[in-house]
């Protein structure tokens, strides 16, 4: 796995939805909100060293240790669209994760976050952008 063409394809990903193009289209709402969840989960990569040193791992039930990495999903679930992917190292912080993704969100009014009960936080409730968004709307 080419770690370097991965980050370069999500970049690209992530530019092309974010494209004017993608923003001007009529997206679909839910009584006039665009809705969107965040989640994060672990996965498997192929074995390789340099995946281990990157991402780290974990030993299995053999004591093998298999190289994982941890993802992140900005997802509009009215449209379904992946909006914004972060591909991290095994364990990442969910809520850090996720405050890029906040950082992310396109500009739109009337939006719903929707996250699990993992991600609420003092610290998410101050985030500035979600301040910044609550002032806008």
């Amino acid at each position: 796995m080419n770690t370097r063409l991965l980050t370069s394809i999500l970049q690209c990903s992530n530019e092309l939805i974010t494209s004017d193009d993608f923003l001007s289209t009529d997206l679909r709402t839910w009584n006039d909100f665009h809705i969107y969840a965040i989640d994060g989960s672990t996965i498997q990569i192929p074995e390789s060293e340099e995946n281990y040193k990157i991402f780290g791992g974990n030993p299995n039930k053999t004591q093998i240790v298999s190289p994982l990495a941890s993802v992140s999903v900005l997802y509009d679930v009215m449209n379904d669209i992946l909006v914004d992917v972060s591909l991290h190292s095994y364990r990442y912080n969910e809520r850090e994760s996720a405050q890029s993704h906040i950082d992310f969100l396109p500009g739109f009014p009337n939006s719903i976050l929707l996250v699990d009960r993992g991600y609420p936080s003092e610290s998410m409730f101050r985030y500035p952008s979600i301040i910044e968004q609550l002032r806008q709307n």
